[in-house]
C-alpha cells in the first residue's frame, strides 16, 4: 500500500480517502441562479405547479 496519495491538483494526502456513508436517497438539483429575486420566485412557482417540492 502506498504511503502517500496524490489528488488531481497534485496535493499529497497522507492516507487514502474513505467512502462517505450513504445517509438517504434524496437527490437535489439547482434549477437556476438569478440576480433578480422576482425571477427566482417565478421559476420556483412554475416548478411547484409542476409538482416539484421546494427543498433547501
Amino acid at each position: 500500500m502506498r504511503e502517500h496519495w496524490e489528488t488531481l491538483s497534485g496535493k499529497k494526502l497522507k492516507e487514502e480517502a474513505k467512502p462517505v456513508e450513504k445517509k438517504s436517497d434524496l437527490h437535489k438539483v439547482q434549477a437556476g441562479a438569478f440576480s433578480d429575486e422576482k425571477n427566482a420566485n417565478k421559476l420556483a412557482a412554475e416548478l411547484k405547479k409542476k409538482g416539484y417540492s421546494e427543498i433547501l
